[in-house]
């Protein structure tokens, strides 16, 4: 379910990567800004891949805003911006930290308000209160509540569920399925 975004994702990578695991959930945090689930997962493949192997990432493939924090990743040092910060603190089990991004402030409505630069980090740091606030008088962690709404949102303006979960299976099965027969698999929708 929704409410449980982050946690699954969590048990997801913990069980998949084992040690490495909050190497990976910093590369996808790292890549996560302005691009879909899916493409994001696909770059923290291959950098995670690359690096295993004792190779440097090939920074330049990569969106400029993700360059700094996928270093800062491989390096051990930790993320900057907020957001970021925030959704890798969500993926790693802190459920306080608020992940505000680009669907978040949709629902928000914040460039409505006559704005179309992304919050401050004053502005984020109000926003993120504001939103704990309301999380808790609703009976959730801010993560979780956000997750809710991220997907509730995303959804109703017409896309469907994803996570990170959903896009390291489906291309497991993709490249399982490729080696087998040759053909690539069109997978749909996995329920959880």
């Amino acid at each position: 379910m929704s409410r449980n975004w982050y946690k699954n994702d969590r048990e997801f990578l913990q069980s998949t990567f084992r040690d490495d695991w909050r190497l990976v959930a910093g590369l996808l945090a790292a890549t996560s800004p302005q691009v879909h689930i899916s493409i994001s997962w696909m770059w923290t493949m291959e950098i995670y891949h690359r690096y295993k192997a004792g190779k440097k990432p090939e920074l330049s493939k990569y969106h400029k805003s993700h360059r700094q924090n996928i270093s800062r990743v491989l390096a051990g040092e930790p993320l900057s911006g907020d957001k970021v910060s925030a959704f890798y603190q969500n993926i790693i089990g802190n459920l306080d930290a608020v992940t505000i991004d680009t669907w978040m402030l949709r629902l928000f409505r914040w460039w409505e308000r006559g704005t179309k630069r992304i919050p401050t980090k004053n502005q984020y740091r109000k926003l993120s209160a504001a939103f704990s606030r309301i999380a808790r008088h609703n009976g959730f962690a801010p993560a979780e509540f956000q997750a809710i709404l991220w997907t509730h949102y995303r959804r109703k303006n017409g896309f469907r569920p994803t996570s990170y979960t959903k896009a390291g299976i489906d291309i497991r099965q993709y490249v399982f399925e490729f080696a087998q027969t040759g053909r690539a698999k069109v997978i749909d929708e996995i329920p959880f």
